[in-house]
């Protein structure tokens, strides 16, 4: 099985395939190595209304169980809950499907931990991806992709119940090239509200990650995004980034500051 890695600067709806790896190899390499040359980058916990964050002094988040987003107080989260409605909305709509693909109760919620666990992972690969310091302004439009399978493994970790398939950078704005376009429109507006509410913390942007999974045939998606400072902008990617990616997740690994 081959492990793809696309090319993004192209105007297909196919991009080519710039580079396959072995997934035996990558599952047996024991050399996991960073993504970029800045320092590992670790997406921080943070209310979805309010913005607090640990540094602010909270100690306990509490999560949305049916996307995750997480809000300091169950009082933030009434207080967000006009504005988080239609994306939460959509994923009860994935939870339910999900369960009639699979059969399995707990084949989305399978589906969030798996992005969870592996989210600082696909965070360092998007820096590396969109290589700001080179593309300035590359995330304002444009999204990694992250295309995952489900494997019908239930009594796997978490973090191996899906199979990484390939990942790719692509251009949101085109409709048809990216499934789950609904909600990534939900998750853009968020973004821009964000962005603006927000730059006081010294964020001068948005990266987006769209996590598809296959349920047996049905592409369901998960959309996300964190901010970026001038200092994780600037970091150079490594030659071998998505590599090390797919090693990262076929291996399981949690990658840690």
């Amino acid at each position: 099985m081959a492990l793809r890695l696309f090319n993004y600067m192209t105007n297909t709806p196919e991009p080519p395939i710039v580079s396959s790896f072995d997934e035996t190899a990558i599952a047996n390499a024991t050399n996991l190595g960073s993504l970029h040359d800045g320092s590992v980058f670790y997406p921080e916990h943070y209310c979805y209304n309010c913005d607090a964050r640990p540094v602010h002094g909270v100690v306990k988040f509490f999560r949305c169980s049916a996307c995750q987003v997480t809000y300091c107080s169950p009082a933030c989260q009434k207080e967000h809950w006009p504005s988080h409605r239609p994306s939460c909305k959509i994923f009860e709509g994935y939870n339910a499907l999900a369960l009639e693909l699979t059969g399995n109760p707990r084949g989305w919620k399978d589906f969030l931990s798996w992005i969870s666990f592996h989210y600082a992972a696909f965070a360092n690969a998007a820096i590396a991806a969109m290589d700001l310091s080179e593309n300035p302004g590359l995330h304002e439009h444009f999204a990694l992709v992250v295309n995952a399978v489900y494997a019908d493994r239930p009594s796997d970790p978490v973090q191996k119940r899906f199979d990484l398939k390939s990942v790719t950078v692509v251009d949101f704005r085109r409709v048809g090239h990216v499934p789950g376009l609904e909600h990534l429109r939900n998750i853009q507006n968020q973004r821009s509200a964000h962005s603006i509410a927000h730059q006081r913390n010294r964020i001068i942007g948005h990266v987006t990650i769209a996590v598809h999974g296959d349920f047996k045939g049905k592409m369901l998606a998960h959309t996300d995004f964190f901010g970026v400072d001038k200092w994780v902008a600037r970091a150079k990617p490594n030659p071998d980034w998505a590599e090390q990616l797919f090693k990262y997740v076929v291996q399981g690994k949690k990658m840690k500051p």
